[in-house]
């Protein structure tokens, strides 16, 4: 079930904890989740200025996982949102937020399905920001395995993600969910 325009004056439910909230992009929707057996609040939407962009390790039995979070602050609240770094997704919303012009300036990330893949919007003041062009995922054969060969596109992400967080940090945000 999609949210949109709830009482969180960025994406969902006031909460004046303090606590960060942490959200994620799953089936075309930003995800809050309220616990292991509760299900997740939906949303279409979430606006906020970035503060920074951190890549973070998760281990766990399948082996090691990377997810790439976005660190915003909307008034007195604090949230992330968080995403697989190696998807498509964090691609499109990386190419999307170095195009920003004023870093201190609020963003709009709205995400919607479309198929079996999530597309993405980011705006600043209203304005919708162009996509920059990405390396292209190579497929590489290997006997009867064909594999995506992400490396060119992660590596040019991870360039974009260096020059906005050292933006942000010259524009006086210090790269942390905190603000």
């Amino acid at each position: 079930m999609t949210q949109v325009n709830s009482n969180l004056p960025f994406a969902g439910r006031r909460d004046n904890t303090g606590k960060v909230i942490h959200m994620d992009i799953r089936r075309g929707h930003l995800c809050r989740w309220n616990g292991k057996d509760q299900p997740a609040q939906e949303y279409d939407y979430v606006q906020g200025r970035l503060t920074g962009i951190t890549i973070r390790k998760h281990e766990s039995l399948n082996g090691e996982t990377m997810f790439m979070d976005l660190h915003f602050v909307y008034g007195e609240h604090r949230f992330e949102v968080s995403t697989l770094a190696s998807s498509g997704i964090s691609a499109e919303l990386i190419s999307k937020l170095s195009n920003i012009q004023d870093v201190s300036s609020t963003i709009e990330i709205d995400v919607w399905p479309r198929g079996a893949y999530t597309n993405c919007a980011v705006r600043e003041g209203g304005q919708k920001l162009p996509y920059r062009l990405l390396p292209k995922v190579e497929h590489k054969q290997s006997g009867f395995k064909t594999t995506l060969d992400t490396a060119e596109r992660d590596k040019a992400v991870m360039e974009m993600i260096e020059e906005l967080n050292a933006r942000l940090a010259a524009a006086g945000a210090d790269g942390n969910p905190c603000g």
